[in-house]
């Protein structure tokens, strides 16, 4: 008789111990404002608890899953599709909270600022950590 494979006990441990220490440090970092601004400090905590319910719930209904089930190529390019889809669609959405959402965006090409950022970037972040990985 082939074994029965059971859930992983210390990831879903660890996993619950990451989810609890999130939700005190959304609190701790977020209840003065919340106070203010909505007059409960408890305002972040309990949309960011609503949402690690979902999350735990997925987490739950993806551990009931045959791993099996996911290696049908369908499913696989199903998922990589929406993904690739939804990263997409990132780049057409609005400003959000006075942000765009790409650096170098034609909105702000006039303004030269963001051009040298971007490109001191280049220069001074993303070429030294390539050529140190590289080494």
């Amino acid at each position: 008789m082939a074994k029965r494979v059971s859930v992983d006990r210390w990831m879903f441990t660890v996993t619950m111990i990451l989810v609890f220490i999130g939700l005190v440090m959304i609190f701790s970092a977020s209840a003065v404002m919340a106070k203010e601004r909505f007059g409960s400090a408890y305002e972040f905590l309990l949309k960011q608890l609503v949402w690690a319910v979902a999350g735990l719930a997925v987490m739950v209904l993806a551990m009931k899953v045959d791993y099996k089930y996911l290696q049908h190529p369908v499913v696989v390019f199903s998922f990589l599709g929406l993904t690739t889809l939804l990263l997409i669609s990132v780049f057409f959405l609005d400003r959000a909270h006075g942000t765009d959402r790409c650096r170098c965006s034609p909105r702000s090409w006039p303004n030269r600022r963001s051009f040298c950022s971007w490109r001191g970037f280049w220069r001074t972040k993303l070429v030294p950590w390539t050529i140190g990985a590289i080494r």
